[in-house]
């Protein structure tokens, strides 16, 4: 439900009586909003089925891959509670629990939703964890077409941020992509393919068990058909971040733009754009003019980033799960789920390197 057009509607009901030239001021105000978000849903519709033919063409044979577009939807679920059991015990009502985060991918090329899913303790929802698993998708997709476009909603911690535009722009100027396009829903209108396959996961869950990550895993992937689970650690988040900050510049009012596009005709910059309705394009330059840039490293970008690792747990909250919740945890799974604070060491675990391709 979106806030501003529930809000806006009590508004004019509550001023049509007594003001008419206010309550004409928020419909239109109304419509102008009801349009902007038709408007997006629309294109967002339009790229997916465009995608789609691409699909159905390139499985025929009728279209190669650098001729395909690929079209990702991606977005965060809601994080589930744990220990999940079909006869939840009521005691566990007012506990804290601990969480599993989802972030999921859609491809329409591929036709499956990737599921990441990973323990609240491994890592956060910020644009490291999102830029992770989206570069991960992109380097094990199946079609890799060198086109994407991506709808995503307007969170700025998550993927409407300056990291996820530099990020985009790295891609194209070293060859990854030639482009790149991102789009941002609007703000209460934001259900799309992602969500669909989530909610495939939450009918699954209620009637499954789930003690740990393995569990979970299997819940995703009984889900849905194209339900595809794939558990990852701290070790799988890579700190973009910092990588990137070397080379770029700041996009400032990032936050008025819808659309984004990154083109290789163009290395380094970016434009930008309102909205569906909106024709004017606004010309950014994001790579720095640096004559003492490592060229080399830029586009060997991955091979220097370091892990982002395990985060681990606040102490308080670990604390209350150990001697709260973790009498209603199975035997096997108590340490894992609830182990005492004061003895639990972080695992550790050799470094890997970041997936990539060329």
């Amino acid at each position: 439900m979106c806030d501003f057009c529930e809000l806006q509607k009590r508004k004019i009901a509550g001023t049509k009586l007594h003001d008419e030239v206010k309550a004409e001021k928020l419909t239109a105000e109304l419509l102008s909003h009801q349009k902007s978000y038709q408007g997006e849903r629309a294109l967002y519709n339009s790229e997916r089925e465009h995608s789609k033919l691409h699909r159905k063409e390139f499985r025929k044979g009728k279209r190669t891959i650098d001729e395909c577009i690929e079209h990702i939807s991606m977005d965060y679920g809601q994080s589930i509670a744990v220990p999940h059991t079909t006869d939840q015990l009521g005691g566990t009502f007012y506990l804290h629990m601990r969480n599993f985060l989802l972030f999921g991918i859609f491809s329409v090329l591929d036709n499956i939703q990737l599921c990441y899913t990973y323990d609240e303790r491994e890592a956060a929802k910020g644009a490291n964890e999102v830029i992770s698993f989206l570069h991960d998708f992109l380097a094990n997709r199946q079609i890799k077409t060198p086109i994407i476009r991506i709808h995503a909603d307007n969170c700025r911690g998550q993927n409407k941020n300056k990291y996820m535009m530099w990020y985009l722009v790295w891609l194209v100027s070293t060859g990854r992509l030639k482009r790149a396009e991102i789009k941002f829903m609007i703000k209460g209108h934001t259900h799309f393919i992602v969500d669909s396959g989530i909610g495939h996961t939450k009918r699954e869950l209620r009637q499954s068990d789930v003690f740990c990550l393995d569990h979970w895993a299997e819940v995703i992937n009984k889900s849905a058909k194209t339900n595809k689970a794939k558990v990852v650690t701290g070790n799988d988040v890579y700190d973009w971040k910092k990588g990137l900050s070397h080379y770029f510049e700041a996009f400032a009012g990032i936050s008025k733009f819808q659309h984004f596009v990154v083109d290789c005709s163009e290395p380094g910059w970016i434009w930008a754009k309102y909205g569906a309705d909106d024709d004017t394009w606004k010309k950014r330059k994001l790579l720095k003019s640096d004559s003492n840039l490592n060229l080399e490293e830029f586009k060997s970008l991955t091979k220097y980033l370091s892990t982002v690792g395990f985060k681990g747990g606040k102490f308080e909250k670990e604390k209350g799960l150990f001697e709260k919740l973790r009498q209603y945890v199975k035997d096997e799974w108590k340490d894992e789920l609830c182990p005492d604070p004061e003895t639990f060491k972080p695992p550790v675990r050799d470094k890997q390197l970041c997936p990539d391709w060329v």
